[in-house]
């Protein structure tokens, strides 16, 4: 399900292979991508790292939740455990390579695609990319730690992004800076193949990237939410999920009912956690994020909503959600805080 090869000139590929679930990654996957890019950190004949998505439909459409649904369900909480431990251990990797590291977001990048792609020094868009944190609709919230990447998006959008579920193309993702460069996918093979000729040349990695990329790069085209970016930014600034539903009614805009309507779809409980960690989190390093992203995880998974929105959404496709509580007025704020309490010594990220 990982494919990893060291090609000639130095480039060591990582492609997510597991096409015919859009490439969702699972706990094997996560480990087997910890053993790659762990190896190749150290390994002299590496001197960059490419991840890209096998078949047509993207880079991937996240982590494997039905598999961890099942494991909630079943009770079989270690699952979850050594699955974020891992993945949140890749994401802080990637994010301090020491050698370019380069993701071909083309096609679905959700979740913890993003993870595997937004947090790298290369991050290459093209026409077809779709990117979303849509954890919402499924009872969770944007994790991957994106609670430090999201608010500091410009204009608001990472707020967009996180309470709406929605996803957005190419020339939205390339005016809030989620991407490096712009390709088309159909010049991405070449953009490899350059790369490995620029690497097997012996000529500085990074150098050698940025060419490679540069020399085949394109205008995004235009932001379709550019009209709406006011809109955005004086509704998302709102200091509560509530406040926020006002001021998209009090606009009586037809994009304002619509993204309205798509929040109210959501978990409630989802969209209260989503917006107190995105506050927290826009004051917090990378670090201090990823930590409370844990501690939040930990009590959402166990949560009825996350198995109501994974059973909705991907199991019993079509089946409304009945979300608990089924209204944003019948959450306590003590409810949200005990989500963002310390864990127990020893039940921390990393085991802290």
């Amino acid at each position: 399900m990982i494919r990893a090869e060291i090609l000639k000139g130095g480039l060591a590929r990582l492609t997510l292979d597991r096409p015919q679930a859009m490439n969702a990654v699972t706990l094997a996957m996560v480990g087997e991508i910890s053993e790659a890019l762990t190896a190749w950190q150290d390994d002299p004949r590496v001197r960059a790292v490419l991840v890209r998505g096998a078949g047509d439909k993207g880079l991937s459409a996240g982590g494997d939740v039905v598999e961890l649904y099942e494991a909630e369900r079943d009770g079989r909480h270690e699952l979850f455990v050594r699955y974020n431990q891992t993945e949140y251990g890749n994401i802080r990797r990637i994010r301090a390579y020491p050698k370019p590291y380069i993701a071909f977001m083309d096609g679905i990048v959700m979740g913890g695609g993003v993870g595997l792609s937004i947090h790298g020094a290369y991050r290459v868009l093209t026409e077809r990319t779709r990117f979303a944190m849509p954890e919402a609709a499924i009872g969770y919230f944007p994790d991957v730690v994106s609670t430090h990447t999201l608010p500091r998006l410009q204009g608001g959008l990472g707020y967009y992004l996180g309470l709406t579920a929605k996803s957005i193309g190419v020339g939205d993702c390339w005016a809030a800076g989620i991407g490096t460069h712009v390709l088309a996918s159909d010049r991405l093979d070449e953009a490899e193949a350059r790369i490995r000729e620029g690497l097997a040349s012996n000529a500085d990695a990074d150098v050698t990237v940025q060419s490679a990329l540069d020399g085949l790069a394109i205008a995004a085209e235009p932001a379709k939410l550019a009209p709406h970016h006011a809109r955005i930014a004086r509704a998302f600034a709102a200091p509560s999920v509530e406040a926020i539903l006002e001021r998209l009614d009090e606009d009586e805009s037809e994009w304002a009912q619509a993204t309205a309507q798509a929040m109210i779809r959501l978990a409630p409980f989802s969209l209260k956690v989503t917006l107190a960690l995105l506050r927290e989190g826009a004051h917090l390093d990378f670090e201090q994020a990823m930590r409370l992203e844990y501690r939040v995880g930990r009590r959402m998974s166990g949560r009825a909503d996350f198995q109501e929105g994974v059973k909705a959404v991907l199991v019993a496709k079509g089946t409304p959600a009945s979300w608990a509580p089924a209204r944003l007025a019948d959450i306590a704020d003590h409810e949200i805080a005990a989500c963002f309490a310390p864990l127990p010594r020893g039940e921390g990220l990393f085991g802290e």
